[in-house]
């Protein structure tokens, strides 16, 4: 399938691997409304790294009652025996989350969240943790979420708020395609 208009975003997204696989971790947030390609265009991103390095995707869902750690869970067979020991247990904050950055930092990986706006508490506490301690880990964690469905208190934006200093943090917006692209 070919991707009309977004060449500009898949280079940002390469932009920050690039810096990613150079130690200087990178957290991306692919924002926009719904529909309107983010999901294309991440997992097109995805796709081109597959074969090189360890890349993992996985989705938050939008359920009545959300699943903690829901992206993680999808992930178990792809992760060690011990993170997914510590997982089932909820050994969060002081096993599972400086266990699973250790993982992290072993090998060069891409882990793209999807829909993030559908995340659990957990989900996004991993993030936020994650997030803040990447400096000199060679991973790239690459968050979609619609910007049109959250508003000031939604916890989205609030991690984003705890992110904002983070030099870790990069934010690409995906706008409409013109009329000609579509």
């Amino acid at each position: 399938m070919t991707l009309l208009e977004r060449d500009e975003l898949l280079a940002q997204l390469h932009a920050r691997w690039s810096e990613a696989r150079g130690g200087a971790g990178r957290l991306v947030f692919v924002e926009g409304e719904a529909g309107i390609g983010k999901s294309a265009v991440v997992g097109r991103f995805a796709r081109q790294h597959n074969a090189r390095v360890r890349t993992l995707v996985a989705r938050c869902e939008a359920m009545f009652t959300p699943r903690p750690l829901g992206p993680l869970v999808d992930l178990v067979e792809q992760l060690p025996p011990s993170l997914g020991q510590a997982l089932h247990a909820g050994q969060t904050y002081n096993g599972l989350f400086p266990a699973f950055l250790d993982w992290l930092r072993q090998t060069t990986t891409l882990l793209v969240f999807e829909d993030l706006h559908w995340a659990d508490a957990a989900t996004l506490d991993l993030v936020r943790y994650v997030g803040r301690r990447l400096d000199g880990v060679g991973t790239a964690l690459v968050l979609t979420y619609r910007d049109d469905e959250i508003g000031a208190d939604h916890p989205v934006q609030i991690l984003l708020g705890d992110l904002a200093s983070s030099q870790a943090l990069h934010r690409i917006p995906v706008s409409r395609l013109s009329k000609d692209a579509v």
